[in-house]
């Protein structure tokens, strides 16, 4: 299945809250046990936020203004710790929220895999309440995230083919349905899939012919790469079901990415059992 993300998995979050007269210190520490989603080298970052609760929101007209008139400046985010499963981010905000009004507010943090070669993926999320709280000492917390839930955007269709004696790596797009098509904001009617063999920070890139947006689309284009026997065990493919924008001045295409699926052997469910797979059935 397509999906913004593919990665699910349960983590520790250590953070602090300290309550000042008009000053809310929030302190992101760190984060334990981060399973891997290909190696040990995951670089992540945290944001983090302060949202009104529910009853917050029905504390009069004027005074819901005012609140809300603050949140834009409720909002962080820390450096990216890298290639760490234990990263440690040690940073400290401040928030504008006078003690007695802390009440009001949760605590909305959320972790993030960077990814320089695609879409930085969501790995967990915390919403924590305030309400009850006594923060005036200050006190440290450690709390599960939750896997961040992925929406399915359709399902895509494709073939993984190992040639040993050639080596080479093929992948035919077959055919992409139950599309979200509603999800297609731009004024494009064509999609293509673009496909990164990624190894060790290094990518190669190609993408298929362009093909008109419908809910079931037949593709049935077929992309090559050189891979030698000995990179099977690390490295992984990327399809990126892409929606055309326009083409700058220096003739790139410019896109967005609707939806990703990955397949490789230090991937888990699905993308790591296709591939094992291929590499158990080489032809």
């Amino acid at each position: 299945p397509l999906s913004s993300s593919s990665l699910e998995y349960k983590a520790k979050l250590r953070f602090s809250l300290h309550a000042l007269i008009d000053i809310l210190r929030i302190t992101i520490h760190e984060i334990k046990d981060i399973p891997p989603r290909m190696d040990d080298a995951m670089n992540t970052y945290v944001k983090a936020s302060l949202a009104l609760t529910e009853e917050a929101k029905r504390n009069g007209e004027e005074q819901y203004s005012k609140d809300l008139s603050r949140l834009h400046n409720l909002r962080w985010q820390t450096a990216i710790q890298k290639k760490s499963l234990n990263p440690v981010y040690e940073e400290r905000f401040e928030a504008e929220v006078p003690e007695n009004e802390i009440w009001k507010y949760v605590l909305n943090v959320e972790v993030f895999e960077y990814d320089r070669f695609s879409r930085d993926y969501s790995i967990g999320a915390l919403h924590f309440p305030l309400r009850g709280l006594r923060l005036a000492d200050g006190r440290t917390f450690w709390q599960d995230l939750k896997p961040t839930k992925q929406e399915s955007l359709g399902e895509i269709l494709f073939t993984l083919n190992y040639l040993p004696t050639a080596e080479k790596l093929t992948i035919v797009v077959i055919k992409v349905k139950d599309m979200a098509t509603e999800k297609v904001t731009s004024q494009s009617k064509s999609m293509f899939v673009k496909i990164c063999l990624v190894q060790h920070y290094k990518q190669v890139k190609k993408k298929t012919r362009l093909h008109k947006i419908s809910k079931e689309i037949v593709l049935n284009d077929s992309i090559s790469f050189d891979l030698p026997h000995e990179h099977l065990d690390d490295v992984r493919a990327i399809l990126f079901l892409c929606i055309p924008q326009y083409t700058s001045r220096s003739g790139s295409l410019r896109y967005d990415v609707l939806g990703q699926v990955m397949v490789g052997s230090g991937c888990r469910g699905p993308g790591h059992e296709h591939w094992v797979q291929m590499t158990r059935a080489p032809r």
